[in-house]
């Protein structure tokens, strides 16, 4: 009997990981299908869109499940991308923002989509957030819980757009951090950027600034420190010479459209000023990882369409072909790039004024010479083009794949 006793129990000591990894796989398959139910939009499976009037503790739980897979051991490089989407109103919810996470409003104004509790990127490993990349938010307010700030500890392509934060703002949590970029954005409390090592914020409003490692620069910035370098690690410009801030999606009497705003010169401060131009979606293109190529897009470009790209990874083998004045390039969720022979993944030729953001590049399997290619045009007789731009484009080589 006591021999049976204990062969059951080596059995069970050796059983019980495998029984209970796989307990945890069908717990975690389970929670993803109940977290999809939510994503029912035009823009995919990985974008999720949310309304003031659906039940907090079913947004909380999504988010939270989205997190959870976006912080995981394997999630740096991960596959999965999400689009978290807000309609306007208010929302009261403690946001975590992992891996390949975009947050963002959809209203016309920062004001219109109102976060009551808080937006974090935290610390997951080491005590630090020194691989905390890829994450971004914009376009809302935040109204922290009492007593707390927000909480952006990132080390690069992690963007802060377009925010109003309603308290303080905090650039680490707890150990290092490795830099990150603000713009367009107003702080009615202090930054305190902690040991972050370095920044750049541009045109943006701050109730003050505490703190700086190596090198802090402010472009157009009100409330910025004064330069002091090199006894404090502050340089300060007080304009940006010419600037058209990044363009956002909006949901507005039941339909999308993307804004662009117009470009101003000599720049300080933040733009709540009006649009140059409010371009309805049905413009777009909107292209999906799961359905689209180069040479579906391509067909599409040259039909004229805008293009907005849903979260995922989009293998290329041609390049995106870009040879339209003022033509759009809208990723979103971290949409990627990949170009698998050889080639660039967007070529821009004789064509300008046009903007491209929200899109990650990574390098294939064949070596490209380039991965992005800008050539503008020669600007007619008549009238001078304006320039283009770029925002939040991210070149990655040596990622998690051959490349």
């Amino acid at each position: 009997m006591s021999r049976l006793l204990f062969i059951l129990l080596l059995f069970s000591v050796f059983l019980f990981p495998v029984v209970n990894r796989e307990i945890r796989n069908q717990s975690d398959t389970v929670q993803r299908e109940e977290t999809l139910r939510f994503s029912r939009s035009l823009f995919g499976p990985s974008t999720f869109v949310f309304d003031p009037g659906m039940d907090m503790k079913d947004i909380q739980a999504v988010i939270d499940s989205i997190h959870s897979w976006q912080t995981s051991r394997q999630a740096e490089f991960t596959e999965a991308r999400y689009a978290l989407l807000f309609k306007p109103g208010t929302y009261r919810l403690d946001i975590k923002i992992g891996y390949y996470t975009q947050v963002a409003g959809l209203g016309e104004s920062p004001e219109d989509v109102v976060i009551e509790g808080n937006i974090k990127s935290l610390t997951t490993r080491h005590g630090n957030v020194l691989t905390n990349f890829w994450r971004s938010v914009e376009n809302l307010t935040v109204v922290p819980s009492s007593d707390s700030a927000v909480i952006w500890g990132v080390s690069q392509a992690a963007p802060m757009r377009r925010v109003h934060i309603r308290g303080n703002l905090n650039l680490f949590d707890k150990g290092y951090a490795s830099g990150g970029f603000l713009a367009d954005s107003k702080v009615d409390g202090i930054i305190s950027s902690g040991p972050q090592q370095q920044w750049f914020t541009r045109n943006s409003e701050l109730g003050g600034w505490k703190g700086g490692v190596w090198n802090m620069m402010f472009m157009g910035v009100q409330g910025a420190p004064a330069s002091e370098f090199p006894e404090n690690p502050y340089t300060t410009l007080d304009s940006v010479p010419v600037i058209r801030e990044k363009p956002y999606l909006v949901y507005v009497r039941n339909k999308y459209f993307v804004t662009i705003p117009a470009i101003r010169k000599n720049a300080s401060g933040i733009d709540r000023g009006g649009a140059e131009k409010i371009i309805p979606l049905n413009k777009f293109y909107i292209a999906s990882p799961s359905k689209d190529n180069a040479g579906t897009i391509n067909s599409a470009l040259r039909r004229g369409k805008h293009l907005l790209l849903t979260p995922g990874k989009y293998m290329l083998d041609e390049s995106i072909k870009i040879d339209r004045n003022a033509t759009v390039v809208m990723g979103t969720g971290f949409a990627t790039f990949i170009p698998d022979k050889g080639n660039a993944a967007i070529e821009v030729t004789g064509a300008e004024e046009v903007i491209l953001c929200g899109i990650t590049i990574d390098a294939g399997p064949i070596k490209s010479e380039k991965l992005l290619v800008m050539e503008p045009g020669v600007a007619g007789k008549r009238q001078q083009p304006g320039p283009s731009f770029l925002y939040d484009i991210f070149f990655r080589v040596g990622g998690p794949d051959e490349g």
